[in-house]
């Protein structure tokens, strides 16, 4: 299943990270900078052993989206979500969509 995660934060990267084992992620951000990372040192896992274990996810930038995935996972705050949703307006009424939020 192709999956884009929206927000590259604590809850969306732990999703990422998950789901990525068995189906292909790409995390949607909004700078530049976050996307760079991503790309580059994919996402880390640190275990209560200190160890760290990857990743592999593709990042773009949230501007760029479309409607090419078979789910879409929204983990952005609710103070950017109105802003987020506008990228995802022009979707079909049956593109699925999740919401996953912490906090306020």
């Amino acid at each position: 299943m192709k999956i884009a995660i929206i927000g590259g934060g604590s809850i969306g990267l732990l999703i990422g990270y998950y789901l990525s084992h068995h189906h292909h992620v790409t995390m949607m951000v909004r700078r530049d900078e976050q996307k760079d990372s991503i790309q580059s040192n994919n996402i880390k896992l640190k275990q209560a052993s200190s160890l760290y274990e990857s990743a592999n996810v593709d990042a773009t930038l949230l501007k760029d989206i479309d409607s090419h995935f078979d789910l879409y996972i929204i983990c952005v705050k609710q103070t950017h979500l109105k802003d987020t949703l506008s990228y995802i307006e022009k979707f079909s009424d049956t593109q699925p969509l999740l919401f996953l939020q912490n906090g306020m």
